[in-house]
């Protein structure tokens, strides 16, 4: 019988340290890169959502406050030592009153002595700021929210004076409804 001596030096029974050095480096870029591809996923769809809720509270925004204008006989901006604080106060046909008022992250509605009771509703808004207006000799009732046009990466953020704004308009008659426009009973002609 013959024995087979073999060259362990000839023989490749594994990997040699480098080949290993190889695949770790190309698993550890590959597994970084995704990792950073996943957290911008998440921020971006954290982002989006944010984006939709303040969307959704804009719009309800919009209907509640044109609603609560045409259901009243008058809309006056309150003041204190004639400056306006940010507050609009609506006093409806059936003798309840509603107030909007800015806060630091939207506007809230308060309502008292309304068919729905003493409610309170907060909307959230971009960050900004928003002022109320009335126009016409009360007739027209404006709520304007103003906020920053920017991201992050535009040059206005990195020192420069004048930031464009963006902004949203409400604005609503006093004492009209659909009704009344429909049937010709709105002084749309004068």
């Amino acid at each position: 019988m013959r024995t087979v001596q073999r060259n362990w030096r000839t023989s490749r029974g594994g990997f040699t340290l480098a080949e290993m050095l190889v695949a770790i480096s190309v698993l550890f870029v590959v597994s970084v890169t995704s990792a950073l591809t996943i957290g911008m996923l998440m921020a971006a769809d954290a982002r989006s959502g944010e984006a939709f809720l303040v969307q959704n509270s804009l719009v309800r925004l919009g209907r509640q406050f044109r609603d609560d204008v045409h259901a009243a006989r008058a809309v006056s901006v309150a003041a204190e030592d004639g400056v306006p604080d940010g507050r609009m106060v609506l006093e409806l046909s059936d003798g309840g009153g509603v107030t909007y008022r800015t806060a630091a992250d939207g506007a809230v509605r308060e309502a008292a002595g309304t068919a729905d009771g003493n409610a309170r509703e907060e909307f959230r808004l971009p960050e900004g700021s928003s002022r109320f207006s009335v126009i016409d000799n009360g007739r027209l009732a404006v709520l304007i929210h103003e906020r920053p046009y920017l991201t992050h990466t535009d040059s206005y953020a990195r020192g420069s004076d004048s930031v464009p704004m963006r902004e949203v308009r409400f604005e609503a008659a006093t004492g009209w409804s659909v009704r009344d426009f429909v049937e010709g009973n709105g002084d749309e002609g004068e």
